[in-house]
């Protein structure tokens, strides 16, 4: 049925023409033989007859002899009994007219026959081709109805041919996809178009197949014929293509928002590909700035040619590179460090492609290491200061003593007075030095209380400026309630010393030194921005001086023990580490800013406290006068035991000795009366002043007890302690100091 609506339709009008046409032509032969002679009603009838005996021969030889005969003598036979009159020449004549006719009306009938059986072929191998396509077919007629859909289409859709014919075949489209796949085929009938639409087409199994129709327009005699078409089930590509689209997304989306720098770029040093971060770590608005800014990253972004070529050189011959760490320039010209991982892609032949691999910003991880590098070596050098700090203590306090009490015998104007004088001097700068070296590695013990820093810097600016000299002016910003802390007020006085002084050697010409103090408060931004600082209420102490200012260089080595840049006997290199160890050993934090030909700014936060402050200690007088109270003195170092002795029993006091714990335990048990004070070492051979102390009170539980020690490290003296309430008198110490303290514990009321 389908393949007689396809095609036939104009063949079938041209068959019937021709035999019409062959016809006539008969006629006009028959009309031309008999020349004058006027045809009867008899020739039409031998015409019609013999036409059809002609066509029954269809073109066989034979046949059409015998039917040609046959036909001349029936019609010689007609003619002769309807005109006998007529001379038989006329008649044979007329007779040889009708016979071609005859003739002629076979030949159409003939071509009538082979052009239907040609049809009838072209239809069938159409049809067989149509349904043994693995694609959906079919046809439209001018007024865009379908006249035919091979078998695929019927066995896709499920459904009769009855019902698809027409524009029935609209039913099975998707209600979503219906509209829009109907406004496009009626535009291209209209059109006279091809045309493509992708739609959803209902199978039936009552899944909706996604497929690809496509109709091209027909034409013959130059008349539009309709459209032939096909239909393509794309549902799997579909999804192949989802499927893969998502994935790019998910790859685009990984790339756009990655918090890595993500790269790709050609052996030339051109950047392909950019995600946003990468654009961002170097400086740029966009990866497009980025792209279009660079045309060889490493004249751009590498420090130099050089260094890129390296780079690629390790990729060439491991075929990636792993968390290299490089600096880069950025677009405003400013240089951070960067960890970098990129691979090689090669082509087929093995030629390289381009490299892919991404970065990130490691300046903060470098800062942080270089403040653990800074630390470990303060540590490091802490712990030299504290294992010599013992022995250097104790010969400190050997020679600073035995001084003092030489100078004590000596007339005002004795010229060995000059001499001792220098010798303390001298152990006085010793005892000093240590001091920075243990206040820079945190290892001195503090005595803290609540201070104004105001006033601690209203206390030293006479001193200040004859520190500094006349050719540097001081200015000094204190506004009235700027903020209390909890320091050790003699550390916060060196912390101030040395920046004043550093400052000075700053400007040898001359200038302004500014000293200001004011109320701070640290957020956790700022405190994320720069590791050490806590977030929080400080005091700020802030320092600037006009002078040369530093660079980059100086800047990260600053903090560092012994580092200096002043000529060779000109200065320690331990003034900003003793500073750097007293803030951060108070909880504070200290920042520099500084720009070389620009001066520095030197800024000290520390915690704001809440509490009153603290009054201040009286001045030191004459040392207090001694008495009868009994000592028991346990010294290791000979030296120092000899000069306590010597001291406190000049002062009136009586004195047990004793080298180590075991000797003072026995000491104490063959002493019948009353030991009013025990003075002892801290750390001992064999036994702690600690363990000595426990074993003491068993038996005196009365006994006062003062520690001393040569060890300043606070957490080794604080475990030695017998309770943090214990006295302690740091070594070095002056006679004066010790019988200060010494009285001061024999005169206080019993807790």
């Amino acid at each position: 049925m389908a393949s007689q609506e396809y095609i036939p339709m104009a063949s079938r009008q041209s068959r019937d023409t021709g035999w019409w046409f062959a016809t006539a032509l008969g006629l006009v032969s028959v009309i031309a033989a008999a020349d004058a002679l006027t045809p009867t009603w008899a020739d039409f009838i031998i015409l019609v007859i013999s036409g059809p005996l002609f066509a029954s021969a269809r073109n066989t030889p034979r046949r059409t002899l015998v039917v040609a005969g046959y036909a001349l003598a029936l019609t010689l036979a007609v003619e002769i009994s309807h005109e006998p009159a007529v001379p038989q020449a006329d008649l044979l004549a007329r007779s040889l007219g009708v016979l071609l006719a005859g003739l002629l009306a076979s030949l159409a009938a003939s071509y009538r026959q082979r052009v239907e059986d040609a049809l009838g072929e072209s239809e069938a191998r159409f049809r067989m081709m149509a349904d043994t396509a693995p694609v959906l077919i079919w046809v439209s007629g001018p007024d865009g109805l379908c006249t035919f859909f091979n078998k695929p289409w019927l066995e896709f859709t499920g459904r009769r041919l009855e019902q698809e014919l027409g524009d029935g075949w609209a039913d099975g489209l998707h209600p979503e996809d219906r509209g829009r796949c109907l406004a496009t085929y009626r535009a291209a009938v209209g059109d006279r178009r091809r045309f493509q639409v992708t739609c959803r087409l209902r199978r039936a199994d009552g899944e909706e197949r996604w497929v690809l129709a496509t109709g091209v327009p027909r034409f013959g005699d130059g008349d539009f014929l309709g459209h032939i078409g096909s239909g393509i089930d794309i549902t799997d590509q579909r999804r192949v293509e989802e499927d893969l689209r998502a994935a790019q997304d998910k790859y685009r989306g990984l790339f756009e928002n990655a918090v890595f720098g993500v790269f790709r770029s050609t052996p030339d040093g051109r950047i392909l590909e950019a995600n946003p971060m990468l654009a961002r770590l170097l400086g740029y608005e966009s990866p497009e700035e980025l792209i279009a800014s660079v045309d060889d990253v490493g004249r751009q972004v590498y420090l130099s040619p050089a260094q890129r070529a390296e780079f690629v050189s390790l990729m060439l011959e491991q075929r990636s590179a792993t968390e290299s760490e490089i600096q880069f320039r950025r677009k405003d010209g400013s240089v951070g460090w960067f960890s970098i991982s990129a691979r090689v892609v090669r082509n087929d032949d093995g030629s390289v492609r381009c490299f892919e691999g991404m970065m990130e910003d490691i300046g903060e991880r470098k800062r942080l290491e270089e403040q653990l590098r800074l630390s470990q070596k303060i540590e490091a050098v802490g712990r030299l200061a504290g294992g010599v700090a013992h022995d250097f203590n104790n010969l400190l306090t050997a020679i600073g003593g035995y001084c003092d009490l030489l100078l004590r015998g000596l007339r005002p104007g004795d010229p060995s007075r000059r001499h001792l004088d220098e010798i303390r001097k001298a152990g006085e700068r010793a005892s000093a030095l240590t001091r920075q070296l243990l206040a820079f590695s945190r290892k001195q013990i503090l005595v803290p209380q609540v201070l104004e820093l105001g006033a601690v810097v209203g206390d030293l600016e006479t001193m200040l400026r004859r520190l500094v000299g006349e050719d540097i002016a001081i200015h000094t910003v204190v506004p009235p309630g700027a903020g209390r802390v909890r320091a050790d007020p003699g550390q916060v006085e060196q912390v101030i010393m040395n920046l004043a002084v550093n400052a000075r050697d700053a400007m040898p010409g001359g200038g302004r030194l500014t000293i200001e103090v004011g109320a701070a408060s640290l957020d956790a931004t700022f405190a994320r921005e720069n590791p050490g600082a806590r977030p929080g209420a400080h005091v700020m102490l802030a320092v600037a001086d006009d002078g040369t200012g530093m660079d980059d260089e100086v800047k990260k080595h600053l903090f560092e023990p012994f580092f200096t840049t002043k000529e060779q006997g000109k200065g320690t290199g331990l003034g900003l580490a003793t500073v750097y160890g007293i803030v951060k050993q108070s909880g504070g934090y200290v920042s520099v800013e500084s720009e070389l030909g620009r001066g520095s700014t030197v800024r000290v936060y520390l915690p704001r406290v809440e509490e009153a402050a603290e009054p201040k200690p009286p001045a030191p007088g004459a040392p207090p006068p001694g008495g009868p109270e009994v000592i028991l003195l346990v010294e290791d170092e000979a030296a120092v035991r000899g000069l306590l002795t010597e001291v406190l029993e000049e002062s009136g006091y009586r004195v047990l000795a004793a080298k180590d714990g075991p000797e003072a335990l026995r000491v104490s048990q063959a002493h019948a009366g009353v030991i009013q004070l025990a003075l002892s070492d801290m750390v001992m051979p064999g036994m702690s002043g600690r363990e000595l102390i426990e074993g003491l009170l068993v038996t005196r539980p009365l006994t006062r007890v003062l520690y001393m020690s040569g060890y300043t490290d606070d957490a080794v003296v604080r475990r030695g302690l017998f309770d943090g309430e214990a006295a302690f008198i740091q070594k070095p110490f002056s006679p004066d100091a010790l019988l200060a303290k010494v009285r001061e514990i024999l005169d206080a009321t019993p807790a």
